[in-house]
């Protein structure tokens, strides 16, 4: 059984508002019933080419959804609920979806009676683009955001599809791996997973600054035609122009650095959410760690 299922994270939503913004998560269905049998639009994201089975169908910025798989059997009465494991794509922090054909775990439910969801996130330019602190600027770590109430939201509700809150394997592969690594290194996201497997997480590329952002947003205002610190421009701006910016810019980017090359948009030290580079908060963590595997 595979529920495309609506996700908590909208409310309201309405571009002008919502993008780079943090999540709301809603208090209330409307329709009070929702068709979530077809496959949710991927969050916007550079062009690609269709004939890919990773380039997703349609985009909108009306994302934030998740994919709950649950293995036939849950149709039937259990004697206790399911093991649960939480998947976050990877793509740069600027690619990819929670649909992608390899990421159908039907036959992995159903052999393995688990229950797996994979979640979206804002991407690129409208997940992770940061100006600054201030109360005009866009603090950035919008996608971090969206991961994070995605899996308070999990945690709260999967008992409804015979999964156990208390058995939640968080797992990620690439930029999905480098979120979970953040999570699992996260002391108010502890009570939200048991258990951590991290696929492929290029650790050695760098989170940025606020300072190191101040070139990649340049170079952006001047292909959208915004002054830097015009957010209500930036906010004007239609998604095809920003994410068509966004593949201009990255090839400008990459070019100052070599890391950069491999992630132009990544989550920023903020010291809210992410507080330091992971391979240094690995040497500073202050609480007990939970089990993990990790590897290629």
């Amino acid at each position: 059984m595979v529920f495309h299922l609506l996700n908590h994270l909208l409310i309201n939503y309405e571009k002008n508002t919502f993008r780079w913004n943090p999540p709301i998560p809603i208090t209330e269905w409307s329709p009070k019933v929702i068709n979530a049998t077809t496959r949710a639009p991927a969050c916007p994201q550079p062009p690609c080419n269709p004939a890919s089975p990773s380039c997703p169908p349609y985009f909108s910025e009306d994302c934030l959804y998740l994919n709950i798989f649950t293995p036939l059997s849950t149709q039937q009465s259990h004697t206790s609920p399911l093991p649960v494991m939480i998947f976050i794509p990877g793509g740069e922090f600027q690619y990819l979806d929670a649909s992608l054909p390899s990421y159908n775990s039907e036959h992995l439910v159903n052999t393995t009676n688990v229950i797996v969801v994979f979640i979206q996130y804002r991407l690129g330019v409208l997940g992770f683009f940061a100006t600054g602190t201030g109360p005009n600027d866009l603090k950035g770590n919008y996608g971090i955001l969206d991961q994070r109430l995605a899996l308070a939201w999990i945690k709260a509700n999967i008992d409804v599809f015979e999964g156990d809150p208390n058995q939640i394997t968080l797992f990620g592969e690439s930029a999905g791996a480098q979120s979970a690594a953040l999570h699992y290194l996260t002391s108010d996201m502890q009570s939200f997973f048991q258990q951590a497997i991290i696929q492929s997480s290029p650790m050695a590329i760098p989170f940025r600054t606020y300072e190191e952002y101040l070139t990649p947003g340049i170079l952006l205002a001047e292909q959208l035609h915004c002054n830097y610190n015009d957010i209500a421009c930036f906010r004007a701006a239609s998604v095809n122009n920003i994410t068509t910016a966004q593949k201009i810019v990255n090839t400008k980017i990459t070019s100052l650095e070599v890391l950069l090359f491999f992630e132009p948009w990544v989550p920023v030290i903020d010291n809210a959410l992410v507080h330091g580079q992971l391979y240094e908060t690995v040497r500073n963590v202050s609480f007990p760690l939970k089990p993990l595997i990790t590897g290629d």
